[in-house]
């Protein structure tokens, strides 16, 4: 953060003529210790003195703006409102207290204590500057720099006076040039003042003058080799350039310098946090709270490390705390917004991410709109369907990649949000170059990373492969960066693999190290732009080969990605374009399912599952997000046209379900034909779905799992393929199956055989009957000899690399 004024100084407050002995005495010593410096000395004297007494108005005063000066302002507050209650009018006391209250984010209050102030004694030195300050602090900037422009020349020959100008100027549509002057006017007023060369810096690295702004960091370093906060910021600089591993050695750096200040304490931790340190960015935080427990700065650095660590309900303690100090940031709205949604409390993230500016913050307005879908609010869905693509195109800042898979069925818009987003997951790092290729081996060892070691969706489709791989060929390690969890999917595969690593707390640099040291081969990262990601991780080179598989239905568009593993359906050969890496195709489908998962014995009647009896029972078992209104009106006609049928959805939250039945209101559909199935163990969900008649799928983004469950169970999917790679995932699922016939291209076409099959009960036995036959034979459901498939696909990598020849497309045969 800039600096926006100095502290006001220890004024001459002339002390009585001691008399021997006196208390005046003590008083007289302990100024004249403040004023040499020596402040532990000088609040040792005021602390003996106002033991002796209580109520003496100096000591007071004084004692509140040593506490000040030490960055102690919830005190320096107590003790100077309590010399003001001895002397209201006592104009020094009313600036330091306006002072400490700004430091607080208590700005109303700072700016009317500041003000009285200056009626009393509009002399008080700095004390205009210092207001303008306050009023930046408190976003007040045109009200700022109307007060400075007022101002004499005496009070514009102060270095402050620039640095509040500039800040004032730089928030001025059409004004960053003279912002940039006056950042420059205060360092020629104070050419050895690192506060001034920092702000300036500061301003032009905002302004992308980067190679300046490095200079003047430079030069401060050298000039200033203890000013910690001249390498944070140089190290978040570097990080914007993508020159992580630079920035790291700088906040590593920083951090051993001996800092006393929360203020450079918040911003170390900030920095660590982004470049992935986060045991370190935490005690950082802790740090500068024990010295301030009311630091605005540090509790938000602790918040945005401990989001960062997957724990957002504590993260919203300090969240809520900043907010309480500062109330209207936005920056903090937004990771409280961020982990509101993590504890699936959207209601109160929408709330939240209202009151964020959204020119202020670029992905705001994307990550609102998600949250909304997670609830199925589409009010003003089709303003801000259009303000997201919008900003996709516009906006750097940017992280969209699962609304662009949701809403637009685009590879194209789904490359130009993993570019944006990938720099985000990654803090822009260029990374180590590629790990030289070991000699070829018998066995090849492979990783695998993910934080879905757990049961989770992932863990259901791949745990038969990763319990199938060959032992004699292959070592497979899992990294895992999730719960800690133990769970009947995840034990089942844990001796069947050489080892489970638990890595959630090291940082993304030292889960590579780790990696490295064990001498993985291949690096397979299973989440891709996905919830609890670590992309920052394959940057620093986890294997010679690294590779995206099945948790993100598109390209991740990282430098750091060697492969992405797909089918000729889902990625057609004409959208390799639209892909940075290079592609390898499976021969069959390129989702990988588990044929050993149980399906539960138990006999389910529709009543119990509030279905009607003799009804036809369309559904869908897909999140909530994927239901967008176009398809929802579709699903409406249909059941428009096919009296007595039903919609069976999965209720992801009661919010949505609520939601949902309002919206078939509004298409003119009894809303209790609608049916809402809560969460289920998984061999229970596959025993009641056999009571539908027909999944319907989501368009643009397919069901994935949920599809594969529904195949399992034996019950029909009715898909619409497009031209994404998430919306040709069912087609993928239903080719392999060879049942075609389920794949649709339009929407016309998908409501006319969804009526169809409604209206055709033979017609639809017959695919049913044709589903059964073939799981059983179809290399969909068969996890060995998808094991035997992506081992093919590992080992042609590697030869390509023993060979010496770079990633290039690989094609596997049956």
């Amino acid at each position: 953060m800039k600096n926006t004024r100095s502290r006001v100084p220890v004024p001459p407050l002339r002390p009585r003529p001691p008399a021997a002995g006196s208390l005046d005495v003590l008083y007289s010593q302990a100024v004249a210790l403040h004023r040499a410096g020596r402040l532990a000395d000088a609040k040792r004297i005021y602390e003996t003195l106002l033991s002796r007494q209580p109520d003496h108005h100096g000591a007071l005063y004084l004692m509140g703006t040593l506490a000040l000066q030490g960055g102690g302002f919830a005190d320096a507050c107590r003790l100077l409102t309590r010399a003001l209650a001895l002397n209201p009018q006592h104009p020094a006391s009313l600036a330091n207290l306006a002072m400490a209250q700004s430091e607080l984010g208590r700005y109303d209050d700072a700016i009317q204590n500041m003000e009285r102030a200056l009626q009393i004694n509009g002399a008080i030195p700095n004390g205009s500057v210092n207001l303008a300050g306050i009023l930046i602090q408190a976003g007040r900037h045109q009200d700022a720099l109307n007060l400075l422009e007022t101002l004499g020349s005496e009070q514009r020959n102060s270095t402050d006076f620039w640095t509040n100008l500039g800040l004032a100027l730089d928030n001025q549509p059409g004004r960053k040039s003279e912002a940039t002057a006056a950042f420059r006017q205060a360092v020629v007023l104070s050419p050895n003042s690192p506060k001034h060369k920092k702000n300036l810096a500061q301003h032009l690295q905002e302004l992308g003058a980067n190679e300046e702004a490095m200079a003047l960091l430079d030069q401060l370093i050298v000039q200033s080799p203890d000013y910690a906060e001249a390498y944070l910021i140089k190290a978040k600089a570097l990080q914007s350039l993508g020159q992580t591993h630079e920035a790291i050695a700088l906040c590593m750096a920083a951090s051993r310098l001996k800092i006393t200040t929360p203020d450079v304490l918040a911003s170390l931790s900030r920095a660590l946090t982004l470049a992935g340190e986060y045991q370190h960015a935490l005690r950082i935080a802790h740090q500068a709270l024990e010295l301030h427990p009311d630091h605005h700065p540090a509790h938000v650095a602790a918040g945005f490390v401990l989001r960062a660590m997957h724990s957002p309900d504590l993260a919203l303690i300090h969240l809520n705390k900043a907010l309480a100090l500062k109330p209207g940031d936005d920056e903090v709205l937004f990771e409280k917004a961020l982990c509101l949604n993590h504890l699936k409390n959207y209601s109160e993230a929408i709330e939240t991410l209202n009151k964020i500016d959204p020119e202020k913050i670029d992905v705001a307005r994307t990550i609102l709109f998600n949250t909304k879908q997670h609830i199925c609010d589409w009010e003003d869905f089709s303003k801000l369907e259009s303000q997201v693509a919008n900003d996709l195109m516009t906006r750097e800042n940017i992280r969209a990649c699962f609304v662009a898979i949701t809403l637009f069925d685009d590879p194209a818009m789904g490359l130009l949000a993993a570019k944006k987003q990938i720099k985000d997951s990654t803090g822009g790092a260029h990374g180590r170059p590629p790990l030289a290729v070991p000699e070829k081996s018998e066995k090849i060892r492979i990783g695998y990373f993910s934080a879905d070691f757990h049961e989770h969706a992932t863990m259901y489709l791949i745990s038969q492969v990763l319990s199938s791989h060959d032992q004699a060929h292959f070592d497979v390690h899992l990294f895992s960066y999730g719960p800690i969890e133990s769970s009947p999917t995840i034990d089942r595969v844990k001796p069947k693999i050489k080892e489970f690593h638990y890595v959630k707390h090291l940082s993304d640099q030292a889960i590579a190290d780790l990696s490295r040291s064990l001498r993985i081969d291949i690096a397979i990262d299973l989440k891709g732009h996905t919830t609890d990601s670590r992309m920052g991780i394959f940057p620093y080179r986890c294997a010679p080969i690294q590779v995206s598989y099945l948790g993100y239905p598109g390209t991740t568009a990282s430098e750091f990605l060697d492969y992405v593993i797909a089918d000729k359906i889902v990625l057609p050969p004409d959208q390799q374009k639209n892909f940075t890496e290079k592609v390898v195709y499976l021969p069959h489908c390129y989702q990988c399912n588990d044929s050993e998962r149980a399906i539960s014995s138990r006999s389910y009647s529709r009543h119990e599952l509030g279905l009607p009896d003799e009804a036809f029972v369309f559904c869908c078992f897909n999140n909530t997000y994927k239901v967008i209104p176009s398809v929802f009106a579709c699903w409406m006609r249909i059941l428009s046209v096919t009296p007595g049928s039903v919609l069976w959805l999965y209720q992801s939250n009661e919010q949505a379900a609520e939601n949902l039945r309002g919206h078939a209101a509004q298409h003119g559909i009894d809303p209790d034909r609608l049916v809402f199935a809560k969460h289920a163990d998984i061999p229970e969900h596959l025993a009641r779905i056999q009571a539908a008649d027909l999944f319907l799928d989501t368009y643009p983004c397919n069901a994935h799992t949920t599809a594969s469950d529904a195949l399992w169970a034996g019950v029909p999917v009715l898909t619409r393929a497009g031209q994404s790679f998430a919306s040709r995932v069912a087609a993928s699922l239903l080719s392999t199956l060879e049942l075609g016939e389920l794949i649709t291209h339009a929407s016309g076409d998908y409501e006319a055989l969804a009526i169809a099959l409604a209206r055709e009960p033979q017609r639809l036995r017959a695919i049913r009957d044709k589903l059964v036959r073939n799981r059983q034979t179809s290399p969909l459901f068969d996890g060995q000899r998808f094991a035997r498939d992506l081992e093919k696909a590992y080992l042609a990598m590697m030869e390509r690399a023993w060979a010496g020849l770079p990633p290039d497309l690989i094609e596997v045969s049956p």
